[in-house]
């Protein structure tokens, strides 16, 4: 199954990407700063887990 996010808001600003998978998200990463011109944070987290989640939250 593929996921997929739409963002809207603003132009420019930051973009977070949350999951479990490292090496995808810095492939990502790469891809959407060229592109679209933001800069991109990965953290790296299993969202079903809350104590993960409160982690995120917190930082």
């Amino acid at each position: 199954m593929k996921n997929t996010a739409l963002i809207t808001g603003s132009t420019g600003g930051d973009l977070i990407l949350v999951g479990q998978n490292e090496a995808k998200f810095l492939a990502q990463k790469k891809e959407v700063e060229e592109k679209y011109k933001v800069t991109v944070q990965t953290i790296v987290a299993n969202l079903p887990d809350t104590e993960q989640v409160d982690n995120i939250y917190n930082t």
